[in-house]
Order: structure tokens, then C-alpha cells, then sequence
């Protein structure tokens, strides 16, 4: 059997729904107020992330700059490196000419003069005048030990009469080198021997 209850329901006092809608009221309030909270917390945390953003972004321009920067002065260092293997070659080349002709000018005997002396690579062409054959002789002798000059060739001599003298014309060819060979170490020549 069923019962059923036909008598009306006390209302409840208004002092509980007071209390029951208060209790609502400030879950709502509380629940709003963390929203808020939470809401903020995220939005400082953004601004942050946005800010820790913007700096390495900023530091990576200022990377790619210096980058550039070091690319440059790479660039710039190595110009420069060649510029400095070409003076340093160019001194060294140039103080091979003044030996070469220095040695040229100890070879020759007091009675020779040279009136052509002419390069052509490593080709030197040498021209001049000699009393004897035996000047001309031991003047490519001369030549022979320097270590500047090598495949010493004479091309051509004949008499000539100059001021009332009898004297021979001559032309020489060699092979030239400004840089002489580096000299063997004494180690190498103990080693030999």
C-alpha cells in the first residue's frame, strides 16, 4: 500500500532561505573572487611571458648584429692577413735584387764593365767589355759561386777596337734567383756523414 502525504509542507522560515541564499551568495562571491584572482595570476604571468619574449627576441637581434659584427672583422682580418703575406713576401723578395746585384758586383773582375744587364723572368741577360779572355773567364766563374746565379752560358764573344784598344764584347746568360736556396742545417751534414 501507498501512503501519501496530503498535508501541506511547512514552509521553510525565511531565516533558512536567507541563510541557504547567503550561503550561495558567497560560494558565487568566492568562486568569483578566485575567477578573478586566477584571472589576474594568468594575465601578469602573459605580460611576463610577453616581456621574457620581447627581451631574447631582442636578444637575438643584438646577436645577428654582432654576428654581423664578427662576420665583417673576419672578413676584414683576413684582407688584412693577405695584405700582410704580400708586404712580408715583397720584403722578402726585395732585399733579393740588392744581394743579387751585390754578388754580381764582387764577381767582376777590376779590368770588366758591363754596359746591358737585362731580366726577362729569371732570365738575365749581361753584357760588357773585357780586356782578356781570361777577365771574361773568371768573371762567369765568379758568377758560378754566388748562389744567386746558375746555368751560366756564354752566348757570344768578339774583339772590339775601342779609343785605339783592342778589347772583347761579350754576352752572358744565367738563370737568376732573388731568394737563394736556404742553407743545409749542420745537423743534416753530421747526418750524412
Amino acid at each position: 500500500m501507498i501512503k501519501i502525504n496530503l498535508l501541506p509542507r511547512k514552509p521553510k522560515p525565511l531565516m533558512a532561505l536567507w541563510r541557504d541564499g547567503a550561503i550561495l551568495g558567497v560560494v558565487v562571491l568566492i568562486l568569483i573572487i578566485v575567477g578573478i584572482v586566477v584571472t589576474v595570476k594568468m594575465n601578469n604571468r602573459l605580460k611576463k611571458t610577453r616581456k621574457e619574449l620581447q627581451f631574447v627576441k631582442k636578444q637575438i637581434e643584438d646577436s645577428k648584429l654582432d654576428l654581423e659584427k664578427v662576420e665583417k672583422l673576419k672578413k676584414q682580418k683576413s684582407v688584412l692577413e693577405n695584405k700582410i703575406n704580400i708586404i712580408s713576401s715583397l720584403r722578402e723578395q726585395q732585399a733579393g735584387p740588392v744581394h743579387m746585384l751585390d754578388d754580381l758586383s764582387m764577381a767582376m773582375p777590376e779590368q770588366v764593365w758591363l754596359d746591358s744587364l737585362m731580366n726577362m723572368g729569371t732570365i738575365l741577360h749581361l753584357g760588357g767589355f773585357s780586356p782578356s779572355y781570361n777577365a771574361v773567364s773568371e768573371f762567369m766563374r765568379q758568377l758560378a759561386l754566388s748562389p744567386y746565379f746558375s746555368n751560366i752560358e756564354l752566348v757570344n764573344i768578339q774583339q772590339k777596337m775601342l779609343k785605339n784598344s783592342k778589347f772583347q764584347q761579350f754576352r752572358i746568360s744565367c738563370q737568376v734567383r732573388f731568394i737563394p736556396p736556404a742553407p743545409k742545417d749542420s745537423k743534416e751534414g753530421n747526418k750524412e756523414k
